[in-house]
Parts: C-alpha cells; structure tokens; sequence
C-alpha cells in the first residue's frame, strides 16, 4: 500500500514544510489514492485545495509522463514553474511560444532528447496540432496519467464552456487505442 503522505513529503520537501507542514488534506490522499490504485477519477475540491498537488503526487506516483490539458496559459505556465523549482522536468505548448520553438520541442520530446515528467497543454493545442498527436504516439507507452483541468470548461451551459474540451475524447482515442492511461478531472467548486 502506498503513503501518499510519504510520497508528497519525498518529492515536493520543501513544500510539504511551507505549505502544508500538517500534512495533505484527507480529501486529496483519497483523491490520490483513487487514481493510482483505482484509476480514472472526477475530483471536485474547494477553491484553493490543492488540485495540483493531487495531480502531481499521482503522476509522480504512476511514473512515467502525465499530460496536464488546462485551458489558461497563465496556469499552465505557473505549474510548469512551480514544477521546475521543486526539481521535475516539465513541458508547456501553448500559443505564446514560437511555433519554431514549440516543433523543436517536440521534436526532442519524440526522440527522448527531452523526458519531462509532465507536459502542459491547451486543449486547442491537443485538438488542431497533428504533430503534437504524432510525437505524442511515439512515446504513448511512457504516459500514465491525463489530467484534465477545469473539466467544467466541458459543459455547453455556462460562460466557462471551451469547445475544443469536446475534442480531449476524439485525441486519447486516436492516441491511445484502447490501451489508455488512467484519467484524472478535476475542478473547483465556488
């Protein structure tokens, strides 16, 4: 049986002493938990409950690469630093990096120049970019976790309501076959 709470204290230490020195919250051990040991889990949490950080301790759990789909840059680019200080590599593709730049990385990333923990990206990026599909097929077998964020972002009712949500099913689909890794939604309540 895995500790979640040993885990979160060995790859994050320094965060685990400023953030939360009483230890994870017992939602998000359970949270943890489930999708590591059960798989594809919906996480609903209070705003400001550390979704993060469930994600993180589950991919880092499971090994391998998690892809994290968020639809704010700004978000996307804060994981990644908040990753990148605690030691773990981390890729982020969205539209604010050149597209030179972003076709360079992937391909390092499909030819294992590069082997980031986790990668960020929109869900635009996962549903109109093919070569973003094909680097990702290249190494399919070496990711364990999809996390999807703002999952709320799928319903067609609210002002929250990103189409290319719609299209996450189609890419793990195509990607993935029917050997899918396990798959994380989370979101905030208000």
């Amino acid at each position: 049986m895995i500790n979640i709470e040993a885990e979160f204290i060995k790859y994050f230490p320094h965060l685990a002493k400023a953030f939360a020195p009483d230890g994870l919250r017992e939602y998000q051990k359970k949270a943890v938990f489930n999708v590591v040991n059960n798989g594809n889990t919906l996480c609903v949490m209070p705003t400001g409950g550390g979704k993060s950080l469930v994600y993180w301790i589950a991919g880092l759990i499971l090994g391998g690469i998690t892809i994290v789909v968020s639809p704010l840059i700004a978000l996307i680019d804060e994981q990644q630093e908040k990753l990148v200080a605690q030691g773990i590599e981390a890729l982020t593709l969205h539209g604010h990096i050149d597209a030179s730049k972003q076709v360079k990385l992937l391909k390092d990333f499909a030819n294992g120049v590069i082997n980031p923990r986790f990668i960020f990206v929109s869900p635009e990026k996962l549903a109109t970019d093919g070569f973003f599909e094909y680097c990702i097929k290249i190494r399919r077998d070496e990711i364990k976790l999809i996390t999807i964020d703002e999952v709320h972002c799928v319903s067609q009712w609210g002002i929250s309501f990103r189409p290319f949500y719609r299209h996450i099913y189609d890419f793990i689909k195509k990607v993935f076959n029917d050997e899918r890794p396990k798959l994380l939604a989370l979101t905030a309540t208000l």
